[in-house]
């Protein structure tokens, strides 16, 4: 199972993290967004938000391929994925090129977690803390 949890610092998602896993019984694995992006006045803020996406993916698939099966396993995104995905869909307001950039994006990560799907047959869920 995927669940990504968003919302910011100290807001309880790594106690949610905990509480889920306990309550579904399941041994838990965290993959951690890069955390040093949210600078706005950072003039790279745009494109770190939008590689943070396919960090964030590549990350995933390491420890689905350096994870032994587990029967119950649940893997809890710190961010990384929606969260970014919104952050692009507001981008998309500052500058016209995000429009379609984000449309691309939402269409490839869709694409790339049904394949995912698929191989792992995993449950994906968003959480907003």
């Amino acid at each position: 199972m995927l669940i990504e949890l968003s919302g910011t610092p100290s807001a309880g998602k790594k106690t949610v993290m905990g509480r889920v896993s306990r309550s579904l019984n399941t041994d838990y694995k965290v993959v951690q967004a890069a955390d040093r992006i949210f600078d706005i006045g950072n003039s790279n803020f745009e494109l770190k938000n939008l590689w943070t996406i396919f960090d964030t993916y590549s990350k995933i698939e390491r420890v689905l391929s350096t994870q032994p099966k587990v029967e119950n396993l649940t893997i809890f995104l710190n961010r990384g994925l929606f969260d970014r995905i919104a952050w692009a869909r507001l981008l998309k307001f500052s500058d016209d090129c995000f429009e379609d950039i984000s449309r691309h994006l939402e269409r490839w990560l869709i694409t790339q977690l049904s394949e995912l799907n698929t191989k792992e047959n995993y449950g994906i869920f968003l959480f907003l803390t």
